[in-house]
């Protein structure tokens, strides 16, 4: 709901099942892009956004299994327990495709070094940031030239999300870390 003076009160009901550390709440001026604004402990369950955008604003909470998942699918004529809702769960890469980013990133997946490539001359540092799964900042550095590799053999094998601020705009792409 939208608060007296213009924030907007972001209130949910807690999540039962599986004990999990926080909430992620997204944020965008569109459902299809919509990028990560916060995370909140998972014992809140509401959250005020007190400098929310002109226009319409879309939010989206979530939360994800700390233990991962990995659906299998059940026989067809084993009806005693549920039956996985995929037929299988692999992750090979993630392709963004979005005209309006000003850089691309490669090769995806990745296993050691990640290439951010700028379409224009990067004149000023650009500060990035990559987001685990579950929303926590894994590594945070600048961009400083418009062909910049970033070492992520460091990082775990998994769905990362590249974040980007350049002056007042804001840019995201998932990527895959898949290690040799």
């Amino acid at each position: 709901n939208i608060g007296i003076n213009g924030e907007v009160n972001l209130i949910w009901s807690e999540y039962g099942g599986i004990p999990f550390p926080t909430y992620t709440i997204y944020r965008g001026s569109h459902p299809d892009s919509m990028s990560l604004f916060v995370q909140v402990p998972s014992t809140v369950t509401s959250y005020k956004d007190i400098d929310p955008p002109l226009g319409n604003v879309y939010y989206k909470i979530g939360m994800s299994n700390p233990a991962g998942c990995d659906p299998v699918k059940k026989s067809e004529s084993d009806y005693s327990s549920s039956m996985s809702n995929m037929d299988q769960v692999l992750v090979t890469g993630v392709n963004d495709v979005d005209e309006n980013k000003p850089f691309m990133i490669f090769p995806n997946p990745v296993t050691d070094m990640l290439q951010i490539q700028y379409n224009n001359v990067v004149t000023h540092p650009i500060q990035f940031t990559i987001y685990s799964s579950l929303g926590k900042a894994v590594l945070h550095d600048y961009i400083w030239t418009s062909d910049t590799r970033v070492d992520v053999s460091s990082l775990s094998p998994g769905i990362y999300i590249l974040q980007t601020i350049d002056d007042s705009e804001s840019y995201s792409v998932r990527f895959v870390i898949r290690k040799k």
